[in-house]
């Protein structure tokens, strides 16, 4: 983003932005502006030219209820004409590994100044810690970048189930016997109906990509009380498996099991909306490879109870989650069984 008077500005109290890989460059303002939003940001490059332009401002402005969260790591904040403070904090801030460089301050966060070039780690409030032998700063565990899986430019490799065309019985069977037949992308269309799977599909064979169309997914009762999944995830020819594009409206009191993963590859689930009165949004078995997901929403019921084994449970496996929004008032939402679990 180069130029304006800002070059991202984000606003509003509800849900939180991920911003990754972005690059700003010669704001008259500011370069990013965060307002009353959790936001996370990583990989962040500013690089402003006039005198006491910040790379970054958060503020809580317009309101005594909500404040912003931000959290930034592993970003440079530049300005060429010197002066002024790279990082201003006026809300809640989590810093670490942040190179700045012609500043006259690094950080003023809350009326602490810092105007050592770069900041290790800062933290804005005060620190919490599961066990009081703990460290006093992040562990520093890994950030993975999500694969990048492009489209298949050959639509040869394309199998277009028209949902609208098929009766309900035999939608799954014909998204299975796509999946069979070869392709590499399946692609769902669905602009006048359901989409209502009755039987397991098993995603296999040289699939890499399930395109959801947006459909809107309401398994049957007899798939429900098979205790079975909706999607069997299985290893498949490609080195990455990417799974988009769902949403979901269950009626209530239904009780469906989406995702069992059972993919030694790396897969990514993204985009996709969930209702958590699901009986279980996602296990994987033994084996299973790196798991990245982004986007994905379930959401709150009143009526849920608590489920012993958790509702995403994620066992002995390596996972990265960007806006996983799991919102259930029956805990544990994430279970985490010996994996490496980054959200």
């Amino acid at each position: 983003m180069e130029g304006f008077e800002v070059g991202i500005n984000i606003e509003q109290r509800l849900m939180t932005y991920t911003l990754e890989h972005v690059f700003v460059k010669d704001q008259r303002r500011v370069g990013i502006a965060v307002d009353q939003k959790p936001t996370t940001m990583r990989d962040i490059i500013s690089r402003q030219s006039l005198p006491k332009v910040s790379g970054l401002t958060i503020t809580n402005q317009g309101t005594n209820r909500k404040e912003a969260l931000v959290v930034v790591v592993d970003s440079e904040f530049t300005n060429s004409a010197g002066g002024g403070t790279a990082i201003l904090n006026e809300s809640f801030l989590f810093a670490r590994n942040i190179k700045t460089k012609g500043y006259s301050n690094s950080l003023i966060s809350k009326g602490q100044v810092m105007t050592d070039r770069n900041i290790d780690e800062f933290t804005s409030d005060r620190v919490y810690r599961l066990w009081e032998d703990g460290p006093r700063k992040s562990l520093n565990l890994e950030i993975r970048n999500v694969p990048h899986v492009p489209f298949d430019p050959n639509f040869e490799h394309w199998a277009v189930v028209d949902l609208d065309a098929i009766t309900p019985q035999k939608q799954a069977a014909a998204v299975q016997t796509a999946i069979d037949d070869g392709y590499s992308t399946i692609y769902l269309q669905c602009q006048q109906t359901r989409y209502e799977p009755n039987q397991t599909v098993v995603i296999r064979n040289k699939v890499e990509r399930i395109h959801g169309g947006w459909c809107n997914v309401r398994p049957t009762d007899n798939l429900i009380q098979s205790s079975n999944p909706i999607w069997q995830l299985e290893t498949t020819s490609a080195d990455v498996l990417m799974f988009e594009a769902f949403h979901t409206a269950n009626p209530p009191g239904t009780k469906a099991w989406w995702w069992q993963n059972n993919s030694t590859k790396t897969v990514i689930l993204a985009d996709v909306e969930i209702p958590v009165r699901l009986h279980q949004p996602y296990k994987n078995g033994p084996g299973a490879g790196d798991l990245f997901i982004e986007q994905v929403f379930n959401h709150t019921d009143d009526g849920m109870t608590y489920k012993p084994d958790g509702w995403w449970v994620f066992d002995h496996q390596n996972v990265w989650a960007r806006n996983l929004d799991a919102e259930f008032n029956a805990p544990p939402r994430h279970q985490s069984r010996g994996a490496n679990y980054g959200c």
